[in-house]
């Protein structure tokens, strides 16, 4: 049963009550990422999510971490381009344990340890970096939204990192952390009322004006480049924007990535790995963000083996330019869509994360009953209207890292 209202502060509450399970996720989401941040305190979003768990005015970070696991639950958050989200996984007879400790640690930190969690941020940032599969997606955000707030690092940079001040996140706190501009969502078992009156009385004392700003989509223009680094490959992407989180054209945009390099049957899985073995690793990756999105390829290949892995990919972009899907590859990526969207709600958590993300993109919950039909629904000929739209050399975005000196990839 799903339910959504507002509590007496405007804070929005979006539930999913499922009595055959025996556990509950509760989330509380913030409208704030790091695109609501400038270069000088970029990384501050992502500081601020570590900084909630590590005390408040009652609880120590080790009390905070027992509070829940010692009744056998689990707490965590995540920061992104758009929103940050701490959550709680609790057995259905401790909800209300779940729900006061999330309170707790929304409204009272104390922000205690700045220069600890910087130290840990900075380890964080530099494990990014060390890793190339990682820092190379980071490098394309950075030239595909070149200039805008999309393109910063999550983590942010050590060099605003180490110029943030605890005066800075609580500003940052104080403006974004407000009513209007939190959501609350819960999946899994719990008595309707009780859980009510539960987030009443321990979120009530969240107060402030401000909150929720819109962004200007970012200005994309083509880019190559190549960043030198001595490791064993070179990691590529090949990307292009993509569609928003609300547009029509969300499902055709997955349908598109599943059949170019999604799965294991996928075009480029088939041709790069199975056909003529150049790679361990090649897929696609996608992203929708409110008024902007990304779709890439990714792959991981030897210098003398990436030009024909570059090629091959061009050549099925292209290829999905032209000609429509079969009927039998199209239906066995729906059902794999489909398939994946239900195995996601098997869990509270992907149960919570789907309403969250469900009623932030689009401002309702769409069911899965209407979802499995707006699936169904997606045809060869709006892949193929969409392939046209996205694989277009204006667009598209090449950035490479590792042995790469010499290496000028030709486009579509």
């Amino acid at each position: 049963m799903l339910r959504r209202y507002e509590l007496a502060n405007k804070i929005q509450v979006v539930t999913e009550r499922i009595p055959h399970f025996k556990s509950a996720t509760i989330g509380v989401w913030a409208r704030v990422g790091s695109v609501n941040e400038t270069p000088d305190i970029n990384g501050v979003s992502h500081l601020l999510e570590h900084l909630f768990f590590k005390g408040t005015k009652t609880r120590t970070a080790r009390q905070i971490m027992e509070a829940l696991e010692g009744m056998g639950g689990s707490a965590n958050a995540f920061t992104s381009r758009e929103y940050t989200c701490l959550y709680a996984r609790i057995l259905d007879a401790h909800v209300d344990v779940a729900v006061e400790l999330l309170a707790d640690v929304l409204l009272n930190s104390t922000f205690c340890d700045l220069a600890k969690e910087k130290a840990v941020v900075a380890e964080e940032i530099q494990s990014y970096i060390d890793s190339p599969e990682e820092h190379v997606l980071d490098l394309l955000s950075s030239t595909i939204w070149r200039g805008h707030p999309l393109g910063f690092p999550i983590t942010g940079s050590k060099r605003a990192l180490s110029r943030l001040t605890v005066e800075t996140v609580k500003d940052y706190y104080r403006r974004w952390y407000v009513p209007s501009n939190v959501l609350i969502a819960v999946a899994g078992n719990f008595e309707n009322e009780a859980l009510r009156k539960l987030l009443e009385k321990h979120f009530c004392l969240l107060d402030g004006t401000g909150g929720r700003h819109a962004y200007d989509p970012p200005r994309i223009r083509a880019a190559n480049k190549m960043h030198q680094r001595q490791i064993g490959q070179v990691h590529l992407t090949i990307a292009t924007p993509g569609v928003t989180a609300s547009d029509p054209k969300r499902y055709a945009f997955n349908l598109l990535a599943n059949i170019l390099g999604g799965s294991s049957v996928s075009r480029l899985y088939q041709r790069v790995r199975e056909d003529e073995g150049l790679a361990y690793q090649v897929n696609t990756f996608l992203s929708s963000f409110e008024n902007t999105g990304l779709m890439g390829v990714y792959a991981a290949i030897s210098p003398k083996r990436t030009q024909r892995v570059a090629d091959i990919i061009f050549e099925e972009m292209a290829l999905m330019k032209k000609k429509d899907v079969p009927a039998d590859e199209l239906h066995s990526a729906k059902e794999q869509l489909k398939g994946n969207v239900v195995l996601s709600l098997e869990s509270t958590s992907g149960r919570m994360m789907r309403l969250a993300r469900s009623v932030l993109s689009l401002g309702h919950i769409e069911s899965l009953k209407t979802i499995m039909k707006k699936i169904d629904a997606v045809s060869a000929e709006e892949i193929k209207e969409l392939a046209r739209e996205l694989f277009r050399n204006d667009t598209l975005t090449v950035v490479g890292l590792g042995p790469v000196d010499g290496l000028e990839l030709m486009k579509l």
